[in-house]
């Protein structure tokens, strides 16, 4: 990961790369789209996260944003990785994730672009979103059922072993 304010020390970035942003306890996850900005889910700008919040306020906190900002304003003080190792010609289940052309990658984001969906953190999630554009398929590893079990036991539970289902 790098530190935020390395953006402007010329990290290389190129339109269509997959950004994780390391958060608390999952990580945010954009495409970038040029020019100094992101391509992303996030949150109503302004509903209040207190537990005051009125259930108007709660119901747009369950909706995916699609917004373009400026990688800055999407990093705050966190760090980052331009992630497309991740994924990028990984085999799974049939499907070789192989990055889609730019052209295609910015086509799909721009579709999107200011629309809202239902949020899920299993079936929409920024990370799903990010990898749906570069890829053409979504899919989001830090939900995955190994990632989930390390986050809920807090290190405290043993590592499980969930291909044989205990």
């Amino acid at each position: 990961m790098t530190k935020a304010n390395a953006f402007n020390d010329c990290i290389p970035i190129d339109e269509g790369d997959l950004i994780r942003v390391k958060r608390m306890l999952f990580s945010h996850w954009a495409v970038y789209a040029g020019n100094g900005s992101v391509i992303h889910i996030t949150g109503k700008d302004d509903v209040p996260s207190e537990r005051n919040s009125t259930a108007e306020d709660i119901e747009a906190q369950l909706k995916a944003y699609i917004k373009k900002e400026k990688f800055e304003k999407m990093l705050a003080a966190d760090t980052f990785a331009v992630a497309n190792s991740q994924y990028d010609n990984r085999k799974l289940l049939g499907f070789n994730f192989k990055p889609l052309r730019k052209s295609k990658i910015l086509e799909r984001l721009n579709r999107f672009l200011g629309k809202i969906y239902p949020y899920s953190l299993f079936y929409l999630n920024c990370e799903h979103f990010s990898t749906f554009a570069r890829y053409g398929t979504a899919i989001s590893d830090q939900v995955s059922i190994e990632s989930l079990w390390k986050v809920y036991s807090g290190g405290i539970l043993p590592e499980r072993d969930v291909t044989k289902g205990a």
